[in-house]
């Protein structure tokens, strides 16, 4: 299992609070973690000290979407539940 912990403030370009995700040890399927036990395990931490986001501005499309139209909000909720 791997995954991140950000501020709700990140909501949007990041997903805000934890988001875990799992991948079979085969590869052969992965996916959310909406919930888990552990009875043993390890931890490991790393900060991220900055995020960097880069938008396709030579893309046309994207440079001429109407994003005011887009519920990004709802999308990641739908994701992410």
């Amino acid at each position: 299992m791997i995954g991140y912990y950000a501020p709700q403030i990140f909501n949007g370009p990041s997903v805000g609070g934890f988001h875990l995700h799992f991948l079979a040890d085969d590869l052969s399927i992965g996916g959310h973690v909406l919930g888990f036990n552990v009875k043993d395990g390890e931890l490991s931490l790393q900060a991220l000290p900055k995020l960097n986001q880069e938008l396709p501005s030579t893309s046309e499309e994207f440079m001429k979407h109407d994003f005011s139209k887009d519920d990004i909000n709802g999308a990641i909720n739908h994701a992410e539940n």
